[in-house]
C-alpha cells in the first residue's frame, strides 16, 4: 500500500517545530538600552529599569515588564557616620546617634560613562554603565549642627585627615540577560573622613511605589517586610550583601529599615558598614521583581507557555511523544 506523502509530512513537520522551541525561546532574551539627558533606560523581557541622575539624587525606578502594575523607586539620599550605641552593628533611628554632618548626595554634576556591552550572536547579553560625581565629603571638624553628637565620644579618630580634595562617589549599574529579573548596582566610595575610629558608616535609601508610568504620587511600598537579606515590597525587592570590599579586606554589612532620618516619605533602608579606615569601599546590592515568567537559556526549554501553567518541557515531551508514535504507526502501515 502506497501511503500519501502528505501523511508523512505532518508528523515530521511537528517534530521540527517542537525541536525548534528552545531556539525560539532563546531569541526572546537580550537587553534593550538607551540614554538621554541624565536618564538611562534598560529592559529585559521581565524587568524594566530607569536610572536618573539629573536634577535629583540617584533614582532607580523599576517594574515588571510582564505585568506593569506598579513602579518601584529606590533613591540614594545620604551617607552619614553614627555611633553604634548598643553595639549591634545596625543603625536604629532613635537609639543610635549620627555624628558629624551627613553627606547629602548631589542632584547634579553626575557624569555618565556611556554603555559597555557584551553581545552573543547580535543579542545584547550584558550592559554596564556608571554615574560618577567628583565631590567633597565633610571633614570631621565640620560643625555637627543639626545632627547631635554623642556627649561622651569613646575614641577620637586617629586616621590622618587631609584637606578635602578629589573625593569620588560612583554608582555602577549592571544588567545581565542570564538574570533577567534583577539588576545589580555597585556603590564606590573613594574614602571617608572618620570622626571616630569605632563608628559605623550608614547609607540611607528610601523605597516608594507609584502607578506604572507615573513619576509622581509616590506612596509607601505595600507589604514591606524583611526576609533574611532581602527587603520585600509588593512584587519587588532589594537584596543586600552581607559583605563589602574595602581595599584587600571584607567588612560586615548590616541592614535595618524604618522612618526617614529627616522624615522622608516612603520606607527608609539603612545599610551599616564597619569602620574601614582610609580604604575605598565597594558594595553591590541587588534590585529585582518577583512573579514574572523566567526566560530560558539557549539550551533549555524551561518556563511556561504564555497564559498557562504548562511547562515548555511538558509540552515538548507530550507532543514529541505523540508525533513519534504517529510517525511509527504510519511507517508501519506503509511497510505493509
Amino acid at each position: 500500500m502506497q501511503y500519501p506523502k502528505t501523511k508523512l509530512i505532518i508528523p515530521i513537520v511537528s517534530l521540527v517545530i517542537l525541536l525548534s522551541l528552545p531556539l525560539v525561546d532563546a531569541q526572546m532574551t537580550g537587553i534593550d538600552y538607551g540614554y538621554s539627558t541624565g536618564i538611562a533606560v534598560l529592559s529585559t523581557e521581565d524587568i524594566g529599569l530607569r536610572v536618573t541622575a539629573y536634577n535629583q539624587v540617584p533614582h532607580f525606578q523599576w517594574w515588571n515588564m510582564t505585568s506593569p502594575r506598579n513602579d518601584y523607586h529606590l533613591m540614594f539620599l545620604r551617607i552619614f557616620e553614627t555611633d553604634d550605641v548598643n553595639n549591634n552593628g545596625i543603625f536604629e533611628l532613635g537609639v543610635d546617634l549620627p555624628v558629624g554632618v551627613p553627606y547629602v548626595l548631589p542632584s547634579d554634576s553626575w557624569e555618565f560613562s556611556g554603555f559597555k556591552t557584551h553581545e552573543v550572536n547580535s543579542i545584547v547579553e550584558y550592559v554596564q554603565f556608571n554615574f560618577t560625581v567628583s565631590t567633597s565629603f565633610p571633614l570631621p571638624t565640620t560643625p555637627t549642627t543639626p545632627i547631635t553628637t554623642p556627649t561622651t565620644p569613646t575614641s577620637p579618630t586617629t586616621f590622618p585627615v587631609t584637606q578635602i580634595g578629589d573625593d569620588e562617589l560612583q554608582i555602577r549599574i549592571h544588567m545581565n540577560a542570564s538574570n533577567p529579573q534583577q539588576i545589580k548596582f555597585d556603590v564606590f566610595l573613594s574614602h571617608w573622613y572618620w570622626l571616630y575610629d569605632d563608628s559605623l558608616l550608614v547609607f540611607q535609601f528610601t523605597v516608594t511605589e507609584s502607578i506604572h508610568g507615573q513619576d509622581t504620587d509616590h506612596r509607601a511600598p505595600s507589604n514591606f517586610s524583611k526576609d533574611g537579606t532581602r527587603f520585600n515590597f509588593d512584587a519587588a525587592y532589594m537584596e543586600y550583601a552581607e559583605q563589602a570590599s574595602a581595599g584587600n579586606k571584607s567588612i560586615s554589612v548590616f541592614a535595618s529599615s524604618g522612618e526617614g532620618l529627616e522624615g522622608e516619605g516612603g520606607t527608609s533602608i539603612y545599610l551599616s558598614f564597619q569602620n574601614f579606615g582610609n580604604e575605598s569601599l565597594v558594595y553591590d546590592p541587588t534590585l529585582g521583581i518577583n512573579g514574572s515568567t523566567p526566560v530560558s537559556s539557549t539550551t533549555s526549554t524551561t518556563g511556561t507557555l504564555p497564559g498557562t501553567d504548562i511547562e515548555y518541557d511538558e509540552v515538548f515531551i507530550l507532543f514529541g511523544g505523540v508525533s513519534i508514535i504517529t510517525l511509527v504507526a504510519i511507517l508501519s502501515k506503509h511497510r505493509r
